[in-house]
């Protein structure tokens, strides 16, 4: 029991560690560290080094592919970019498999130490703060990893997991498929070498058994990557299968050249571990070595092959497509004028979709399509927003900061516009199915559906003609709101209390909904 608390332990802190650090990374990835992270994926040098370092520092492929899944989700990286690091983060797992002595037990209790206490002497609003909480995160994940390190050791000196391994070894095939479960079961092939080396010094099994063992783990870890993505969606889903097609590579490579070894006598790889060191647990963390660097050798050549291969397995979500810009790349910034005609692309789309949130074909206002439509058209805007603010660091002439400024007030009214729209559509579904109801509904539906339209033709063809009718469409209408208000309150007569608040927040709504498109206008005459 105590080896599976220990276990179950680990992964619970594992767990919270990624998360702590994904959501730090998701508040430190700024436009900087965008573009620091975008020419390190265009490198295959770089991506190299910061791959391998992720790898040694967090002895986890898991918790590298997990992050580097957050920075996808930032947009700080896109997947191409990603693979690389993936890659070579295995390769850096191996360090632990070199260095098993190596306490991880001791590093993340400085972890913690160090940003327990620097957090309790720093303010709440200390712009260091993320990077403590990133720092907190990994020593929890190392401790994580420690803790299934630790449970995972005492298993050589049960007697029934000893009897199992001293039969599973008894077949070449057993004992790969006893790696692969025991990576799924610890989440690590690191972890399995490490017992498996333990293991073998103490003369339970041999060599040969031994090196199929740590291949199967490999495979087995490369599986667990998969099920522990299966909450995932999208282009995050994509990096755990190219972990586990990865990892399956490697190992295939490496079980291929046992075979011929052990079938032909030829000199490969058993022979140049025996000759690089004699002793077996260093022959064993020595393979493991190089069975990554086979993963590396047999999937970087094909990589855009094998991502064409996840992307249809796992297509983008459609918050993914909706919550991509267009237009925007960071080298237009450059070019200011160039910049803000970009921006004002995203913003035109942008604008085409409000209407999308308030159907009048019948459909369900409040349908997740639409939630996802609304959150998809934020993100953008948010990006949108956060390129013309960096745009102003290149110090454009005046009128293009200008343009800026009005562009970044046109953004906002435009999120507010959405959010207020999305809410009126989610109000008018409540309402009941009277005939009087329906009727107000369709009425309020249509009326500002024309508005919208005529505000995306304007947007649209960047052109005066429609904004003297939006400007008359949307002039101040407090006579005609309250002759609204007084036909909701009779129809409401005959309704339960209840609806009479919902039938008022129509009319809030629907009366800021014109009020935001008239303020949206002015931004486009002015």
């Amino acid at each position: 029991m105590e080896i599976l608390v220990n276990i179950l332990g680990g992964l619970g802190l594992f767990f919270i560690g990624i998360a702590s650090v994904s959501q730090s990374l998701r508040q430190l990835t700024g436009s900087t560290f965008r573009r620091l992270m975008a020419r390190a994926g265009d490198h295959p040098l770089a991506a190299a080094i910061i791959g391998t370092l992720a790898g040694v520092l967090l002895q986890s492929s898991n918790a590298v592919t997990f992050i580097i899944i957050g920075l996808i989700n930032t947009k700080a990286l896109d997947a191409r970019r990603g693979l690389p690091m993936v890659a070579w983060a295995n390769v850096g797992t191996s360090a632990l498999v070199l260095l098993a002595s190596m306490n991880l037990r001791l590093m993340a209790l400085f972890l913690l130490a160090s940003t327990g206490l620097a957090m309790h002497l720093s303010r709440d609003k200390s712009r260091y703060r993320y990077v403590l909480a990133g720092l907190m995160g990994l020593g929890l994940l190392l401790m994580g990893t420690d803790l299934i390190k630790v449970g995972a050791k005492p298993l050589q000196d049960v007697a029934d997991f000893r009897n199992l391994i001293a039969y599973g070894v008894q077949s070449q095939a057993l004992s790969i498929m006893l790696g692969m479960v025991l990576a799924v079961f610890t989440q690590s092939t690191s972890t399995v070498a490490v017992a498996a080396i333990g293991m073998t010094q103490s003369g339970l099994f041999g060599l040969d058994q031994t090196l199929l063992l740590v291949y199967g783990a490999n495979i087995g870890s490369g599986i667990s990557t998969a099920l522990m993505a299966a909450n995932l969606s999208g282009t995050g889903r994509q990096l755990a299968y190219f972990q586990c097609a990865f990892k399956s590579i490697g190992s295939l490579l490496l079980i291929g050249l046992f075979y011929l070894e052990t079938v032909y006598h030829w000199p490969l790889l058993k022979a140049l571990v025996a000759d690089m060191d004699g002793a077996l647990g260093a022959q064993i963390a020595w393979a493991y070595f190089f069975m990554q660097l086979a993963g590396v050798a047999g999937t970087m050549p094909i990589s855009a092959w094998l991502l064409g291969i996840c992307q249809r397995l796992s297509p983008p979500t459609r918050h993914e497509e909706l919550s991509s810009p267009q237009y925007l790349y960071d080298q237009a910034l450059e070019d200011p004028p160039t910049a803000i005609t970009l921006a004002e692309c995203e913003i035109r789309d942008i604008v085409a979709r409000i209407s999308e949130l308030l159907p009048y074909d019948g459909a369900m206002l409040d349908s997740p399509g639409r939630q996802t439509l609304l959150h998809g058209s934020l993100a953008v805007l948010q990006e949108t927003r956060a390129f013309l603010a960096e745009m102003l660091e290149y110090q454009p002439d005046l009128d293009v900061v200008e343009l800026n400024l009005k562009l970044q007030t046109r953004c906002e009214l435009i999120v507010q516009l959405m959010e207020t729209t999305h809410q009126l559509g989610i109000t008018l579904g409540g309402l009941p199915g009277t005939d009087g109801m329906i009727q107000i509904r369709d009425s309020v539906v249509e009326g500002l559906h024309v508005i919208l339209l005529t505000l995306n033709d304007s947007v649209a063809e960047q052109g005066a003609d429609g904004i003297p009718l939006l400007l008359l469409m949307t002039e101040d209408h407090t006579e005609i709101m309250q002759r609204l208000r007084d036909s909701l309150m009779h129809e409401a007569g005959s309704l339960h209390p209840a609806n009479y608040q919902s039938l008022l927040n129509v009319t809030i709504l629907l009366e800021r909904s014109i009020w935001l498109i008239r303020r949206l206008v002015l931004t486009l005459k002015s």
